[in-house]
């Protein structure tokens, strides 16, 4: 049990840095390379996507 609740926690931290990064990305593209947008799409699907199934592992 405790293995699990500690694999949630870093799980959790995982997504958050994932966000805190993409957003940052994405505020370096507008400012300096539009290009470089669609490059971190890739990152927003991963991170979508654990958050999904965090949530769907709670429930």
């Amino acid at each position: 049990m405790l293995s699990f609740l500690i694999v949630k926690k870093s799980m959790i931290n995982f997504i958050e840095i994932s966000l805190i990064m993409y957003e940052l990305t994405i505020w370096f593209s507008r400012e300096y390379k539009p290009e470089f947008i669609t490059v971190f799409e890739e990152q927003k699907k991963i991170a979508s996507n654990l958050i999904r199934s965090y949530f769907l592992n709670i429930i």
